[in-house]
């Protein structure tokens, strides 16, 4: 039997979790760095918030002049210059679908930063009031189809951070009887319950959905394990502390 005592162990337990179990990952350069560009900038001037958009990402559509020059000047046969205006014709259509996109993109934006000013005047997530996709749809008369491929892989840059659309569109639960609250304030709750547990016993997410249930919090188990892993919150047993007994 090796005699070692509680703290040595202790040592090398945090040790071992800190270890990368795939160091080799650290190396790996195949994958390119993908940059987020804000599709929105949204800020706060005298005291109004107010909404501008990236007109750099229309600006990426570029007709290529020479051919544009070849085309008008005449000098070509018949066969070139339909080909050459068929490409032109499908750049125009390009073109006018990305700006009627870009427009459907602002009438959005604007109804969702009218609908959650509470949040970008506080920057308090709990501000942030349900919502449906469908009840986008009703309000800007779109269809849902169309509200949901229009805000898909889009982002809007606040001075709280960067965030895609959808974040401003959170699920809606009801406690304690008709009283409906987001999926933020659901996530946040549940931090504050993890915050406050026995580290050397903390909750399993079976206790946490049990103690959010007894909140009034109408949210399924499986959703609590959802949650916690997108706010990357470690499982029971990867938070647990040992401590020294006696």
């Amino acid at each position: 039997e090796e005699k070692v005592s509680f703290a040595n162990i202790k040592k090398a337990l945090d040790m071992i979790q800190q270890c990368n179990p795939l160091p080799g990952n650290g190396f790996k350069v195949d994958t390119k760095t993908i940059y987020i560009v804000p599709d929105v900038y949204i800020f706060i001037e005298d005291n109004e918030v107010k909404i501008s958009m990236n007109g750099n990402i229309e600006k990426r559509l570029k007709l290529n002049s020479e051919n544009y020059e070849l085309y008008k000047s005449g000098k070509l046969d018949d066969e070139s210059k339909a080909v050459l205006k068929n490409k032109l014709k499908s750049f125009r259509l390009l073109q006018y679908s990305v700006s009627r996109r870009m427009i459907t993109v602002e009438k959005i934006i604007s109804f969702l930063v009218e609908y959650q000013i509470d949040y970008f005047r506080n920057g308090d997530p709990n501000r942030l009031k349900p919502l449906r996709l469908s009840d986008v749809a009703d309000s800007l008369k779109l269809n849902k189809s169309t509200v949901s491929r229009a805000i898909a892989n889009k982002y809007f840059q606040c001075e709280y951070g960067v965030f895609k659309f959808r974040y401003l569109i959170p699920r809606s639960y009801i406690k304690k009887g008709r009283q409906k609250i987001s999926s933020t304030t659901i996530k946040n709750e549940m931090k504050e319950i993890i915050r406050l547990e026995n580290k050397s016993n903390p909750y399993t997410d079976q206790q946490i959905y049990e103690l959010l249930s007894e909140e009034g919090y109408n949210v399924s188990r499986r959703s609590v394990s959802l949650y916690r892993k997108e706010c990357k919150i470690p499982s029971s047993r990867n938070r647990k502390i040992f401590q020294k007994k006696g």
